[in-house]
């Protein structure tokens, strides 16, 4: 479907290349409403008006990390979005990735921003710990998204299963919404970047909350690993919202491969660090701060042109 969106793109374009040769590179983000989706988006354009007229960056909507990972590994994609945690476990082969094996042609590009476990209910069941949720209906992702994954290897990891609660459910964002306003589920469990807009449209649909991702059994468990570090969602983060929220997050990443060529990857790696210091010199983050945090949660060995990148930056600095 991909290698068909940008066969045709490069045919509609052909007229407007005059003979030049097109480079035509797509970008496995999310869904159109999420922020991978507005994120590659942004930084698409942004390649796009910086060169000369022969590199044509596309951000492709996807299901998320997993499916990301696994396209990439198949060469359906130049580049992918994906969790911290879900591009170390498709790096060493383990979690969803364990019947494909490692992937050691993986390569880190850059780290982008902090994505929360998100749980999303209804007020009256008062959700005050991770642990509330038992019992509950609950939804987790599609099969072939990130959310879905990581979840079920924290879900693995402390013991749970499905016998735990009333439902366990596997449904999109958008349906996941709609079905809490309807009061068919009690809550959805999302990990995303703050503020959202699946969020911000969630609280202001119908009588909703955001509810901590805490507790001894919650803490015992991503305490431990590396890629999850404790967060807060700010109060005043959204309209109604007064209260800080508790939770872990992981971090949202570009990776690619070996293979892939330079050019992309330095073109897309500098539009995407440019964004990132424009953004942390508005906050009172300096430059090489803002670069040092480009660069965690990457477990992938860096790719040659995205760390040429980096170096560039540094040195405009």
């Amino acid at each position: 479907m991909i290698r068909l969106v940008v066969a045709v793109t490069a045919l509609t374009l052909a007229g407007a290349a005059a003979g030049q040769d097109m480079d035509f590179f797509s970008i496995g983000s999310g869904s159109v409403s999420g922020n991978y989706f507005a994120s590659a988006h942004s930084i698409c354009d942004d390649v796009n008006r910086a060169d000369t007229g022969n590199l044509r960056c596309s951000p492709e909507p996807t299901n998320g990390s997993l499916y990301n990972l696994k396209m990439l590994r198949e060469g359906e994609l130049a580049l992918a979005y994906s969790q911290s945690d879900l591009q170390r476990q498709a790096l060493e082969g383990t979690g969803p990735f364990a019947s494909d094996g490692p992937d050691p042609a993986l390569r880190s590009v850059a780290s982008l921003y902090s994505e929360t476990v998100t749980v999303l209910a209804r007020p009256e069941l008062a959700i005050k710990a991770g642990s509330d949720l038992f019992g509950r209906r609950v939804d987790i992702g599609p099969p072939a998204s990130g959310r879905h994954a990581s979840l079920q290897v924290i879900l693995d990891q402390t013991g749970f299963d499905r016998s735990h609660f009333t439902d366990l459910l596997e449904l999109t964002t958008d349906r996941a919404i709609t079905e809490l306003c309807a009061e068919r589920i009690d809550a959805t469990v999302l990990i995303v970047g703050h503020p959202s807009r699946d969020i911000a449209r969630a609280l202001s649909t119908c009588d909703l909350e955001l509810a901590p991702f805490s507790g001894p059994a919650i803490d015992g468990l991503l305490g431990s690993i590396e890629e999850y570090a404790p967060t807060t969602i700010n109060a005043g983060t959204y309209p109604g919202q007064t209260q800080d929220i508790s939770s872990y997050a992981v971090l949202a990443t570009v990776v690619t491969h070996a293979g892939t060529e330079d050019r992309l990857v330095r073109a897309f790696t500098l539009a995407a660090l440019k964004q990132i210091v424009e953004m942390a010199e508005l906050i009172g983050v300096s430059r090489e701060e803002a670069l040092q945090a480009a660069r965690r949660g990457l477990s992938a060995p860096m790719h040659p042109a995205a760390e040429a990148a980096f170096e560039l930056m540094a040195r405009d600095g």
